[in-house]
């Protein structure tokens, strides 16, 4: 579930609130916003630990998720240069010559 703004700011406030518990401040939480979802008490200290390293208690969407590696962008760079010089070139041929899966040459397809 993704929680506000204001939402996140009441996460904080009750695990200071809390001396740092965070199962106490999930008690809190659940006693002073009895009409919200309550946050499990991992949520607590993850937000304190966001406005720690990044400033802010409101996670950040972007750099999220497994990343590419260098060897799987030239894989693709290769695949799309090899189908721009043979539209008829089959994904299996292209796998074998690139050295990549069959899923591989799949997915940079249809990404493009």
């Amino acid at each position: 579930m993704a929680f506000s703004q204001q939402e996140h700011l009441d996460t904080l406030f009750s695990y200071g609130k809390a001396d740092c518990s965070s199962r106490k401040a999930q008690c809190l939480y659940r006693t002073k916003f009895p009409n919200r979802h309550v946050p499990n008490p991992r949520s607590f200290t993850a937000v304190a630990q966001r406005v720690r390293d990044t400033g802010s208690v409101v996670p950040r969407l972007e750099n999220r998720g497994p990343q590419r590696s260098n060897e799987v962008l030239e894989a693709e760079e290769t695949i799309l240069r090899i189908v721009d010089e043979n539209r008829s070139a089959s994904t299996r041929g292209i796998a074998r010559g690139v050295g990549v899966s069959n899923w591989t040459v799949h997915r940079t397809l249809w990404e493009e």
